[in-house]
């Protein structure tokens, strides 16, 4: 006797099997034997793949057996929809709002988006984490299988889910756009260091002295203040038709007075500027221990 159906597109016919080889495994902790009582088959074809849920013993499920299977199957597919629909969604947005589907970024921006989606990143509009997400998927597939027998997991997304496919596009909208700010502002620093690395010499030594924060003094080599500093009016390279611009007034700042050496006190050295000096001054940059 057949319980419910479950529909969904695959990308092979092994991801077909492994779909439905975790709705067997399911089974079998809620039955003593996989011979008795209920079981999973599998019918494929390409692009899709319908898992069947049968009661393959003499006598009816009880209600409660029945409603345990659907729970389950909610737990399974929440767990597919996580770790393969959300995925594919993202690159199916990638290509419908930014033409991208095969670019090489795509894997990339998709990573961060679900890194976003997880709540691993500074948006406020994703703080809620992934454990709310999965109870919001659960729920919405378990409160539906329990009274309805068939459900089309793509068909079920793109209808009935409608705040679930505004999350994806608009994680993807924050991935795409700090994608590419910080891939400009990967190639801005090579240009960067590029420059530095054909600038002449103007003092031998500087101590940067690492104060809080973004907060910075500028020593010579006697360990007094650099005075006066460089007035700070920003970096500007035009590439590929657009100016970025180095908006920091320490990274100007030493890039102007151009030390043949930097040595960096610091009790935080895994702070973003402090790689960043690092990168674009290479070995003239060295951290202190003291």
């Amino acid at each position: 006797m057949q319980l419910f159906t479950i529909t969904t597109s695959v990308d092979s016919r092994q991801a077909a099997e492994d779909f439905c080889e975790a709705f067997r495994e399911s089974a079998i902790g809620l039955n003593h034997s996989r011979s008795a009582g209920a079981d999973y088959r599998f019918a494929y074809e390409p692009g899709r793949v319908t898992v069947i849920c049968e009661n393959e013993g003499s006598t009816p499920l009880s209600s409660r057996t029945l409603k345990g299977l659907k729970t389950k199957a909610a737990e399974m597919i929440t767990e597919h929809v996580i770790e393969k629909k959300e995925p594919f969604l993202l690159r199916r947005l990638l290509y419908k709002y930014y033409s991208l589907y095969n670019h090489e970024d795509v894997p990339a921006i998709v990573k961060l988006a679900v890194q976003i989606l997880d709540g691993w990143s500074d948006y406020e509009v994703h703080k809620r984490s992934r454990e709310r997400r999965i109870a919001e998927i659960y729920s919405s597939f378990h409160d539906y299988l329990q009274t309805s027998s068939v459900i089309d997991i793509d068909g079920w997304i793109s209808f009935r889910m409608p705040g679930f496919m505004e999350e994806l596009k608009d994680a993807l909208d924050l991935a795409v756009d700090e994608y590419l700010l910080d891939k400009q502002y990967e190639e801005f620093i090579e240009l960067l260091k590029y420059f530095v690395q054909f600038q002449d010499t103007r003092i031998p030594l500087i101590h940067l002295n690492h104060i809080k924060g973004t907060e910075f003094e500028f020593l010579d080599e006697k360990m007094l203040p650099v005075q006066p500093l460089p007035e700070f009016t920003g970096i500007t390279i035009t590439m590929e038709d657009q100016e970025l611009q180095m908006e920091d007034a320490v990274v100007s700042s030493l890039i102007s007075l151009s030390p043949g050496k930097i040595m960096i006190h610091t009790r935080e050295p895994e702070l973003r500027m402090i790689a960043t000096i690092q990168e674009i001054f290479g070995d003239r940059a060295q951290l202190c221990s003291d």
